[in-house]
């Protein structure tokens, strides 16, 4: 039985890129997510922010005692 190496490297190499491209897809995936978690977060009114578009700032509430 002879091992033929060029099918292992093409292996290797097909399970090394797939695992780049997961863990590409999952960093914008959940960068995705966590901008539509806080734009609905304003649109329900949990929090505040004052200014628009890439000026927009959050506003802290004042603490009850």
């Amino acid at each position: 039985m002879e091992i033929d190496f060029g099918v292992i490297e093409f292996i290797i190499t097909a399970v090394v890129f797939s695992t780049f491209g997961y863990f590409i897809t999952w960093a914008d995936s959940k960068r995705l997510i966590v901008a539509a978690t806080i734009e609905s977060l304003i649109d329900q009114g949990f929090l505040k922010t004052t200014g628009t578009g890439d000026n927009c700032h959050l506003v802290k509430f004042p603490e009850e005692e």
